[in-house]
């Protein structure tokens, strides 16, 4: 398994000083790279953030949660650029996996999750599976990223209900250390946090297997 790179659409450039249209030989090469050493593996699209989310949201005119939004949406320009490559669609438009980072309000996970989709499906005809790869909040009180550790438990069933509910086919939480602060353990696994119990003890153990029908 191979992820391209991570976050490309955060703001400030932080992790890729470009656009979508400049991510393109980069995803490009990165999945024939892999493909040619080794045919079988499984190449994500870069992991990406609410950056592409906002962006979207902002390009066509929608409601936007935050002040100072990005002005394109990074996924689509990839997807605008990678559609007029006439070796696209043979490769799978150069990842096997949708990508997407999703944190601190449970419910965004399906709102990233529907956007993704509808852009995936307007430009390719097709919609991947979609893995969460990065998910989590921190518990040292409220803030506009966290809350308290019980409100903790809460977003991870209720994340996890939100992205089973908009299809996606795995979830990586971000993690088990707390040197983000999201972890599942003080510290760097040092004593658990109440959340661990959530997360092992009624996600993996009671719902992992569960079917969801409808909303």
């Amino acid at each position: 398994y191979w992820e391209s790179w991570n976050e490309p659409d955060l703001p400030g450039s932080h992790y890729f000083k470009g656009t979508g249209k400049d991510f393109f030989l980069y995803q490009k090469t990165c999945y024939l790279a892999a493909k040619k050493a080794d045919p079988d593996c499984v190449v994500t699209f870069a992991g990406l953030c609410y950056g592409t989310i906002e962006g979207y949201l902002a390009a066509h005119k929608l409601k936007v949660p935050s002040p100072y939004p990005p002005k394109e949406c990074f996924f689509e320009d990839y997807l605008k650029e990678c559609v007029k490559d006439p070796d696209a669609k043979k490769n799978h438009y150069y990842f096997d996996i949708m990508n997407q980072h999703s944190y601190s309000r449970a419910s965004d996970l399906y709102d990233y999750v529907a956007i993704n989709n509808k852009l995936m499906q307007d430009y390719l005809g097709e919609v991947k599976p979609t893995w969460i790869t990065e998910m989590g909040m921190t518990d040292k009180g409220p803030s506009a990223f966290g809350g308290t550790p019980d409100e903790y438990g809460d977003y991870v069933l209720q994340s996890f209900a939100w992205g089973k509910l908009a299809g996606v086919e795995r979830f990586f939480h971000f993690q088990l250390d707390n040197s983000n602060g999201h972890g599942l353990y003080k510290g760097m696994l040092g004593e658990p946090k109440p959340v661990l119990t959530t997360y092992r003890d009624v996600l993996a153990k009671e719902f992992a297997d569960t079917r969801f029908v409808k909303q």
